[in-house]
């Protein structure tokens, strides 16, 4: 047992050390400072600390510091004489949690508080990306992602800039106010009316989903107009498809730039067919007349990522061009989504993730889709990447003659960023969003009374951040459309801040502007909703078929490097969009034959029968059962020499590896 005298000693002395209830971090300073002081104004003179987009307060601070430093002399008042004259302390950087520490009484400025909350706000600006230090390259310059100065202002007095949003940012913001009010009153008067649109008694909104436009009869239609095809091989049908629209002249030699001529024309397409459907070329030596030595040369000279999208560009304008597209589509409309891809070996690039993976890992092929039902672009990215980053890539870089006005994703595919970029454009972008209602709707300034339209906005938009930072997001955006910078580069260095920039702010109150008013629009139109599901349906079907045709090696990867995964997943849609310009020609001959029979095919149905049928198309290949092969075992065949069973390509090194358990 412990007597009263020692307890209460004993808690007399924990009650002198023990640390106040109102004692904050910021007190806990002061004491350890003194021993940095000397090293901080060390660095701050040493390095070159700029601010990146307008003037920050930490840095005017600290130069004040520096300059009293060099007359001896430290901030002990707002206002302090220095060599005769009167200076002023800048307080702009001082914070409401800090300014008791910093200044006391009307004129006194505690020096270690103050240069502590400017070091402390610094470093706050270099994250953010508001500030940069020169020659730096994990805090390099911002504005070196951008359009230089110059260059911009020439662009700007010459009108040259090439955004569709031109205006000054009270013009802007006023439309769009403008917009948003004629949305939210014909929301409010239609209501009861609209559909799909229920509000329950407690202000809690529902949006039903859309029946299947589809009929119930197309998928056997079109199966039984796919079966009036002729049966083609994947040689054959690159072979017809390449006499017909002669992409292979894009694939050039890469060092004479000469293009492909000759046998190597279907050398080639060996290798494009190797990639394309997972074989590896060792596998494709064994199935066709060329040995591995001529494709991997006819590959290394020949398969590029820019000589594959200039053939895929190609074969895409042929099907655009068609009589039978126009039942699908204009060119106009485009969607996006990702297909998962497990990689075998270890690859930089491949990422964990359960959901698609299980204990394994994988990568996403990105592909963008035309309305037409092919895919125009598809990109190799991380499985954990948010799909939005890659959205306006392949919008605004792409060779094809499609004229992209609308752009559909479902959830993963959208930001406030991508909202807003897609605007300045000249997009309409129109994502498939999950659970909506659980979404923020944002006003510009406060707004009248529009009933249960009001329980949507949550929110005001911060108009001053917009208007301040309104040339820098002009900037930006045109940075992109002129190819200074890639658009998924500049939104994940945005993203890569761990407190964001003013620009990433402004962009993202842009964002929401845009994107409540296409909320907005979404709940009101059911023919937007009904695009959206067609757009991504397509996307959907050129997945599975991209999955059917990248049947070799279990479908997985097997390329450690990055470019060969980028070049297969490329080989892969020049395929898909190769197998539709075939399938281009003979539909039209089918359905004529389909109705001499005596069906009956309605307009209604005419527009589900796509390009991407592939019943008709065999894709094992021919096995060759000849009686001159008919010996018994008795009659041996002599061993491989070590020539022959050489791996030389490095994909099937890692096949070969992986499966002896020496990987």
């Amino acid at each position: 047992m412990v007597d009263e005298t020692t307890l209460v000693a004993t808690v007399s002395d924990a009650e002198a050390i023990v640390r106040p209830e109102d004692l904050a971090y910021i007190d806990m300073i002061e004491g350890r400072y003194k021993y940095l002081r000397t090293t901080l104004l060390d660095m701050f003179n040493t390095l070159n600390f700029q601010a990146s987009l307008k003037a920050q307060p930490a840095i005017q601070a600290l130069n004040h510091v520096s300059s009293l430093s060099a007359a001896n002399k430290r901030v002990t008042a707002i206002e302090q004489k220095v060599s005769g004259s009167v200076v002023t302390a800048p307080l702009d950087h001082v914070t409401q949690s800090w300014m008791p520490h910093v200044v006391s009484g009307e004129n006194k400025v505690n020096p270690n508080f103050f240069e502590a909350c400017a070091y402390q706000k610094l470093k706050g600006g270099l994250r953010s990306g508001d500030s940069h230090v020169t020659g730096s390259r994990r805090y390099r310059d911002f504005d070196s992602y951008l359009i230089p100065e110059e260059a911009w202002k020439n662009l700007v007095e010459s009108d040259a800039i090439g955004l569709s949003i031109t205006s000054d940012a009270a013009s802007y913001l006023q439309s769009r106010k403008e917009k948003m009010v004629e949305l939210m009153t014909s929301l409010h008067r239609n209501l009861k009316t609209l559909d799909g649109v229920t509000v329950d008694p407690d202000g809690t909104w529902h949006l039903s989903p859309l029946d299947s436009e589809m009929p119930p009869e197309v998928k056997n239609i079109q199966r039984t107009i796919y079966n009036l095809f002729p049966r083609v091989s994947i040689p054959d049908l690159l072979i017809q498809v390449n006499s017909t629209v002669g992409f292979l002249r894009h694939f050039t030699h890469i060092s004479t730039d000469e293009p492909v001529s000759g046998e190597r024309k279907l050398v080639l397409l060996a290798a494009i067919a190797a990639s394309g459907l997972n074989h590896g070329l060792t596998k494709m030596a064994d199935s066709c007349r060329f040995s591995y030595k001529q494709l991997a040369g006819t590959r290394d000279h020949y398969i590029r990522e820019e000589t594959l999208a200039l053939a895929q560009a190609d074969i895409d304008n042929f099907v655009l061009r068609s009589p039978a597209s126009k039942f699908l589509g204009d060119g106009t409309s485009s969607s996006s989504d990702g297909m998962r891809i497990k990689v075998a070996v270890q690859a930089a690039n491949a990422d964990r993730n359960a959901r698609y993976f299980g204990t394994g890992r994988g990568v996403t092929i990105y592909n963008h889709v035309a309305d037409i039902g092919l895919p125009f672009a598809q990109k190799v990215i991380s499985t954990n990447d948010r799909e939005a980053l890659h959205v306006i890539d392949a919008l605004e870089n792409h060779e094809t003659d499609l004229n992209i006005q609308e752009h559909y994703t479902d959830t993963a595919g959208f930001t406030d960023h991508v909202f807003a970029l897609t605007a300045f454009f000249g997009y309409k972008f129109a994502p498939r969003i999950r659970d909506l209602f659980k979404l923020k709707f944002y006003s510009i300034g406060p707004i009248d009374d529009f009933g249960k339209v009001n329980t949507l906005f949550k929110g005001r938009i911060d108009t001053k951040l917009i208007e301040d930072n309104w040339n820098e997001i002009l900037r930006a955006a045109a940075s992109i459309r002129h190819g200074i910078t890639s658009a998924s580069l500049l939104m994940r260095k945005l993203a890569s801040y761990p407190k964001q920039n003013q620009l990433a702010k402004a962009l993202a109150e842009l964002g929401k502007i845009e994107r409540t008013i296409f909320l907005l629009q979404w709940l009101q139109d059911p023919k937007m909703r009904r695009r959206t599901m067609i757009g991504l349906n397509k996307g959907e079907n050129v997945n599975a078929v991209e999955k059917i045709l990248f049947f070799g090696r279990k479908g997985e990867f097997w390329d450690r490097k990055f470019e060969d995964q980028c070049n297969r997943a490329s080989c892969l849609g020049l395929l898909v969009s190769a197998v539709g310009a075939w399938n281009s020609v003979y539909l039209p001959i089918a359905i004529e034959e389909y109705e001499r029979r005596g069906n009956v095919l309605s307009p209604e149905i005419r527009p589900h029968i796509g390009f991407l049928g592939h019943d008709h198309i065999n894709l094992v290949g021919h096995y060759p059962f000849e009686s001159a092969h008919e010996y018994s075992l008795d009659r041996l065949l002599p061993l491989r020499s070590v020539n022959e069973i050489e791996i030389a390509d490095e994909e099937d090194m890692e096949a070969y590896a992986a499966s002896s358990g020496t990987y």
